[in-house]
């Protein structure tokens, strides 16, 4: 046997699959394993949203539009009231200040952002689809600050804390040597909610319950300007799509583009996939072929 064979008989198969899952081949057939998983689900859920929305058109008693506006405000009937408290009741100073945090940005995120309107949506989509997945997006603004980089003399090269060669120039004051390099420090942290319709979340196909996900997926669409200001670079890389092509896209095309024939100018369509395993965020489209728009590290826990 070679030992090219033998290196691939004793390769970790744990690690194969975590390579493999972070290539652009692979989230394209979960997505379309995804979808198919979901296909039942979004037919019979769009057929309750017509029956709903057209009952004053030909139906002479609509039953099912009367049934649902019952349930409506059984399920969410005004703005929630955030409260916390310490879960023992012991004297911990610690525990107050967080809870009062907590509360505090809760009553926050309420009143920055448009909660009602948001959750009466979805509770919509719950009532017609049986499921409802708001997001909750954290975003910030980006601001470039100088760095100041102490260096050590290691055999008349420089090199940083790391003990990486710098190549850049190199400064002396009276602390020693330095150099100095740009770095992005995020600005003005904000959290909003999103209100996701319920064919634009995909799950782990298999997931029998929601501690069986181990990928979520919501789909984004964004036009030109956005998607550059969005993904930099990298955007001049896309495909773009047009009015005119997602028309003649006929049966092909995905049920996102029919909805937005409409759209006005060039766009791009995709997926913002959360990976637990890997514990990575990927931002997936068919219409940029170099990789993936956008790869992160997921913080979130």
């Amino acid at each position: 046997m070679s030992d090219t064979g033998t290196q691939a008989d004793t390769k970790n198969p744990d690690q194969i699959e975590k390579n493999e899952r972070q290539t652009p081949d692979f989230w394209r057939r979960w997505l379309r394993a995804a979808e198919r998983a979901a296909e039942k689900h979004w037919q019979r859920a769009r057929a309750a949203w017509r029956e709903y929305e057209d009952a004053n058109k030909e139906l002479r008693y609509p039953i099912y539009n009367a049934s649902c506006k019952t349930l409506e405000p059984a399920l969410y009937a005004r703005t929630p009231k955030i409260t916390t408290r310490r879960r023992f009741d012991i004297k911990d100073d610690t525990a107050l200040t967080a809870s009062l945090i907590a509360e505090r940005l809760g009553e926050y995120l309420i009143d920055c952002v448009e909660f009602d309107e948001i959750f009466h949506a979805e509770v919509q989509d719950f009532i017609h689809a049986g499921k409802a997945a708001p997001q909750v997006v954290y975003e910030h603004d980006a601001q470039e600050v100088e760095e100041r980089v102490p260096l050590l003399e290691q055999g008349g090269i420089y090199v940083d804390g790391a003990g990486a060669e710098w190549t850049e120039e190199v400064l002396q004051d009276d602390t020693g040597f330095f150099g100095r390099r740009l770095s992005t420090t995020p600005t003005s942290p904000r959290i909003r909610v999103v209100a996701l319709p319920f064919d634009e979340v995909l799950h782990t196909p298999d997931a029998k319950s929601h501690a069986e996900i181990r990928e979520m997926a919501y789909y984004f669409c964004l036009n030109k300007d956005e998607a550059e200001a969005r993904f930099g670079e990298k955007a001049k890389g896309i495909s773009w799509k047009s009015k005119k092509q997602a028309a003649k896209g006929g049966a092909q095309e995905s049920v996102h583009e029919r909805d937005r024939v409409e759209s006005i100018g060039d766009y791009v369509e995709g997926w913002e996939i959360w990976s637990k395993p890997e514990r990575e965020v990927y931002w997936f489209s068919e219409q940029y072929h170099d990789g993936f728009l956008d790869q992160k590290e997921d913080r979130t826990g």
